[in-house]
């Protein structure tokens, strides 16, 4: 009995000291935001798009602009739009499969700018495509663009499907775009055209107005209209790409490969016309076809100033010797970027390079 009156006393004084937190913590306020810098107003969007000038973005940070895309979009409140995926903060890169023996060794040996390309890797890189789908149920709007790295006065090209239960296409009465600069306004909305399986808007990507060290995002909504199955639908989907206009770029040209020092070295021009600190990468192939991926080379090049520069990046002679392949090889998806600042911005890729002298795998060391 006195176990049993202790155990009641017990609870009861936590029932009341729980009591007692919620009353103090709804009695508390909540803490004051610190003032934010007030947002600069954006200029007009891609002057290649037709209709008027873009109305200014509202200011303060409340701003919204997947709101006001949407908004201008459907005067209804539409529980398809999705919320766009903040592409500034990129997630991490995915971890190596179980297949996948990642850079070997070695990488400490080369003080991680070389190690062994993953056996998983395509020779055509890994750009990055977002597909984004509408919630609602059926018909499904998916839209995309190919890359969200599009290069200033580049094409870019906004593409759209529609299908039903089966998978099969459903053909709207409209499909329409609305395209504004992060913190924008949008400008007129425009019709995708028809083509073979899908619906594509393309259009002029803007060059920059001021220099910047970070590529410029910009975040598009499509809508469909229609009926399907007897049925009114409407569907909407939300994306975003990044326009980049690096202060470098490569001359592809000038590019030299020669075995020094045991390792493969990539020698290549870089014409730097904004100074600031940059970084190279690019993959070595080899192989009867060149579809076997030997190593990567990559390095960091800190406040190069203005002016033409030779780089040079090189391919641990450890993984080339380990490969058992002789040459000629192939270099490939050589990237130049300027990492001042975050996304950093990137000069369109050389997708490869001439195939190199026939040197011989024991000849690395």
């Amino acid at each position: 009995m006195k176990r049993a009156a202790v155990l009641a006393a017990v609870v009861i004084a936590l029932l009341f000291w729980l009591a007692e937190g919620n009353q103090n913590s709804a009695g508390r306020k909540a803490p004051e935001r610190s003032a934010q810098p007030e947002s600069p107003r954006p200029a007009a969007l891609n002057p290649a798009l037709s209709g008027p000038a873009l109305p200014e973005a509202a200011d303060g940070p409340e701003a919204d602009p997947l709101s006001a895309i949407a908004a201008v979009l459907t005067s209804d409140a539409n529980p398809d739009v999705k919320p766009l995926p903040d592409i500034s903060t990129p997630a991490p890169p995915p971890l190596p499969g179980a297949d996948d023996p990642g850079p070997g060794p070695a990488i400490e040996r080369y003080e991680g700018r070389s190690g062994r390309l993953s056996p998983n890797a395509t020779p055509a890189g890994g750009e990055v495509t977002t597909r984004v789908s509408s919630t609602g149920g059926v018909p499904t709007l998916t839209i995309w663009v190919p890359t969200i790295r599009v290069q200033a006065y580049a094409e870019v090209a906004i593409h759209a499907t529609l299908t039903g239960e089966q998978g099969g296409a459903v053909v709207p009465e409209e499909v329409v775009a609305l395209i504004a600069r992060r913190g924008g306004s949008p400008g007129p909305a425009q019709p995708l055209a028809p083509e073979p399986n899908e619906f594509v808007l393309r259009f002029k990507a803007p060059g920059p107005e001021t220099p910047s060290n970070a590529p410029v995002i910009f975040d598009y909504v499509v809508q469909a209209r229609g009926q399907y199955l007897g049925d009114a639908f409407t569907r909407t989907a939300a994306g975003s790409f990044l326009v980049h206009s690096t202060g470098g770029h490569l001359d592809a040209a000038s590019a030299r490969v020669q075995r020094r020092g045991g390792n493969l070295v990539l020698e290549i021009s870089a014409g730097i016309d904004r100074p600031g600190t940059y970084w190279m990468y690019a993959e070595l192939w080899g192989g009867e076809k060149f579809n076997t991926p030997i190593a990567f080379g990559r390095d960091r090049f800190e406040r190069l100033p203005a002016g033409d520069r030779l780089l040079s990046i090189f391919f641990g002679g450890a993984m080339v010797r380990d490969s058992g392949l002789d040459g000629p090889y192939l270099i490939r998806n050589l990237r130049f970027q300027q990492v001042d600042a975050f996304p950093p911005q990137e000069a369109e890729p050389i997708v490869q390079l001439p195939p190199t002298a026939a040197f011989r795998a024991t000849e690395f060391n």
